[in-house]
């Protein structure tokens, strides 16, 4: 089992089984798919996999897995890595299973609470999943590439991979690596303490009343358009992925932008720790031009919110700095709501 205080993969029973029967004979276990899920909640639930396990709890996207090798470091540990494509998504990832040619359940686990957008979404993007666990015998499991007619031994696996890897653009219908790490605007490397997640929030509000009747209400990116009747006085609010009610994340944001109607230059930071055991926000703390404020709805959504004397051509920004025990936040997860009130309830769906 690999295992840390939240998030882990493990052996099924009916895997140890298989995979003891397979060295016990000779043969192989072949693994050649994996499946995701969102614990069953469309918005995404944490699930607790056990060995007992024969399914997830609720399969939201499924594909076959593109390499399995040894770890470099711990030759009792396996790697599997599979890409969800960008024209796929639209859920949310909160558990994942590695299934044989059998659909036998030999591997599940569970995964950080993520959210994978489609391509039509306007924010699609391929996702690397990396999955790690543990046997006494790496031998004894082998990658199935082809379900119907080849089976690839370890080294034909290594040396496929070499040769793959050397290639310019080895996989033409998915973005490359490099323009990968671009686009989605990471800083570090991605799920490392310290790495920035760029961007997981962008846009402009244009206005958000009517001018002389021919002038209506817009905003672009992430931002909804909607009418307030009047530029003034307007608050931002912006609803994280972290609630009292299910999460024990850190966090820490940082918003920059530029208001056109305030004349501000806007420069915020925003920390805490959204500690689900004892339901309280512990540690928080706001800095910046906009009256930055940090709460709590009635939902248990961890909410902040800027002021904005005037939010006439305001544009922000959002990156999201991964810090102590928080998660990787992607483009997506965040949602801004414009409103005359300095607080907001927001009911999830």
């Amino acid at each position: 089992m690999i295992t840390n205080a939240e998030y882990y993969s493990l052996l099924t029973d009916v895997g140890q089984a298989r995979i003891i029967n397979a060295h016990a004979l000779g043969k192989t276990v072949k693994l050649t798919t994996l499946k995701v899920g969102d614990g069953g909640e469309d918005g995404g639930k944490e699930t607790s996999p056990q060995e007992t396990d024969t399914h997830l709890v609720r399969v939201r996207w499924q594909g076959p897995i593109n390499s399995i090798y040894q770890d470099e470091q711990n030759k009792n540990w396996l790697v599997s890595e599979t890409v969800i494509p960008e024209q796929d998504g639209n859920f949310y990832i909160t558990e994942f299973g590695l299934y044989d040619d059998e659909d036998n359940l030999i591997v599940v686990g569970r995964y950080p609470k993520t959210y994978k957008p489609r391509l039509d979404q306007g924010s699609g993007s391929s996702l690397y999943l990396k999955v790690i666990f543990e046997l006494s015998n790496t031998k004894t499991v082998e990658l199935k590439i082809d379900p119907a007619i080849v089976l690839a031994s370890r080294q034909y696996v290594d040396r496929s991979i070499l040769a793959h890897e050397q290639k310019a653009d080895p996989h033409p219908q998915y973005v490359q690596k490099d323009i990968y790490n671009v686009e989605k605007k990471f800083t570090g490397t991605p799920g490392e303490i310290g790495s920035v997640s760029r961007c997981v929030l962008q846009g402009i509000i244009y206005q958000t009343t009517t001018f002389e009747d021919t002038s209506p209400p817009r905003s672009d990116g992430d931002f909804p358009t909607i009418d307030l009747k009047t530029e003034k006085n307007v608050y931002c609010h912006f609803v994280t992925p972290f609630n009292l009610n299910q999460h024990n994340h850190m966090f820490l944001f940082n918003v920059r932008g530029y208001s056109y109607g305030s004349t501000k230059e806007i420069y915020e930071a925003i920390v805490g720790y959204c500690y689900a055991i004892d339901k309280k926000l512990l540690s928080s703390n706001t800095r910046g031009n906009c009256s930055p404020a940090l709460y709590v709805d009635k939902y248990g959504n961890i909410i902040f919110s800027l002021f904005f004397a005037s939010i006439y051509y305001t544009t922000i920004v959002i990156d999201s700095l991964l810090v102590g025990n928080g998660r990787t936040i992607y483009r997506g997860e965040m949602k801004a709501v414009l409103s005359l009130q300095d607080k907001i309830d927001y009911p999830r769906n």
